[in-house]
């Protein structure tokens, strides 16, 4: 029981870690959408067009048909 108990206290650490890394990777992509896409304008004309571009010619490379 003192084996399992311990090993559970060593987790602790790793799970604490663990959402704090997936807490500050959440944090980052809210930034970049907020940065991206303004509510009531829609992209800006700075990032997101150019985002918006690049995205179209990534799906259109992979719709071509390949003989």
């Amino acid at each position: 029981m003192r084996r399992l108990y311990g090993n559970l206290k060593q987790a602790d650490g790793s799970m604490a870690l663990e959402y704090a890394l997936m807490l500050s990777v959440g944090v980052v992509f809210v930034y970049a959408a907020i940065q991206i896409f303004e509510p009531g304008v829609g992209f800006t004309e700075d990032i997101g067009k150019p985002l918006v571009a690049y995205f179209q010619r990534v799906l259109t490379g992979i719709a071509l048909p390949v003989p």
